[in-house]
């Protein structure tokens, strides 16, 4: 332990934060110890983006969200059980009448504090109130980098060059920001864009072709959404183009040491150290993941926990995966494959890389095994 300490502390200090949350995530999924909870606040935004799975009409009355005191009582028992890391998303979750109270009381309960908002409703008193009780870190959604883009994606072109401003604004306050996108058919021409005004103002940027299909985002619509591969390329050379930031496309591999024997159960934090509850109140593994829910507001937070915990500890895994050597270049995410398929134990063809590159994956996966004959590693 001490040798590990002295290392830690060798490094640079964002650099030894990174090691250090790796460390815990590790250990806290080694013990199924829940360190990590995101509350989706409201379905409520001011966008109505194609693709997104949450936000409900504006108009709808039947909606009825968790007041703060309720939600201070939810995070306040996840604390008490070990929770540190709260992401605070919606909908928009300033829309939230009651978010100032919720966001005060997790922060001053120690919680390291993340919010997800998609930058339209920052106000100087935002600002000010941020100040006082600064965030770990704040994620803006952007899915466009023009009005014209931002009323065919998100159906609100007027919000545009208040977002923009915003990020700006953010960055020069001293904020840690991070950008991120998901895109679709609608957007993908304007992400070199928005990666090259990211480096501009030294912000890190994420983007994201991966759409979830099923919690109102059916596969079909997904599919009628979802960029081509060529327009896929086209984003990753432009993206380079512009900011010097090359995707690198993952090495093939022989099979992965996962260091466990079980054939069931998820990899991922979902259900082993992290947790979600939605608008509702409603417990699930995390924000995609559906199969299992929990009630806390009837049987607490413990209880609820225990229950979804138990339930992806059940979950057969994808072991035909494990055995492929494309494993590196796929998405594994127990929920996306569940929302193609409503399955367990099988991959979704829409997100299996040697099925929807069934050509390349034929040549190069023969070339590989011939040069793992020959005693080389990686092709």
């Amino acid at each position: 332990m001490g040798e590990l300490f002295q290392r830690l502390m060798a490094e640079a200090p964002e650099r030894r934060e990174a090691m250090m949350n790796i460390f815990l995530q590790k250990k806290a999924r080694k013990l199924k110890a829940p360190i990590s909870l995101q509350i989706e606040l409201t379905p409520l935004c001011t966008l109505k983006c194609k693709m997104c799975y949450v936000v409900e009409n504006n108009s709808d009355e039947n909606i009825r969200i968790l007041d703060g005191e309720k939600w201070i009582s939810l995070i306040s028992q996840a604390v008490d059980m070990g929770v540190l890391n709260l992401t605070i998303s919606g909908g928009e979750c300033f829309m939230h009448p009651d978010f100032a109270c919720i966001y005060a009381a997790a922060y001053d309960m120690g919680c390291n504090v993340t919010l997800i908002s998609n930058g339209t409703l920052f106000s100087e008193e935002i600002f000010e109130f941020l100040r006082n009780r600064p965030p770990k870190r704040i994620c803006i959604t952007m899915y466009g980098f023009s009005s014209k883009t931002y009323e065919q994606a998100c159906g609100n072109g007027t919000v545009f060059e208040k977002l923009k401003n915003t990020v700006i604004s953010l960055k020069e306050a001293g904020f840690p920001i991070v950008l991120q996108s998901t895109i679709t058919v609608d957007s993908f021409h304007d992400i070199p864009d928005i990666a090259r005004f990211a480096k501009s103002i030294d912000v890190p940027y994420f983007y994201t072709d991966t759409l979830k299909a099923n919690r109102k985002c059916e596969l079909t619509k997904v599919l009628e959404l979802s960029i081509s591969e060529e327009q896929s390329k086209w984003i990753d050379e432009k993206v380079f183009e512009y900011t010097g930031n090359q995707k690198k496309e993952a090495p093939l591999c022989e099979m992965i040491d996962f260091g466990d024997e079980s054939q069931n159960g998820t990899d991922c934090g979902a259900g082993n150290s992290l947790f979600h509850i939605n608008w509702r109140g409603e417990l699930t593994p995390c924000v995609t993941f559906e199969p299992v829910v929990a009630y806390p507001l009837e049987c607490g937070v413990q209880k609820a926990w225990e229950i979804v915990r138990d339930y992806c500890a059940s979950i057969p895994k994808m072991m035909e995966c494990r055995q492929c050597c494309f494993f590196n270049r796929c998405h594994h995410c127990v929920a996306l494959h569940w929302g193609d398929t409503e399955e367990f134990g099988y991959p979704s063809s829409r997100l299996c890389w040697k099925k929807t590159h069934s050509d390349r994956a034929s040549k190069e996966e023969a070339e590989y095994l011939a040069m793992k004959g020959n005693g080389e590693r990686s092709l």
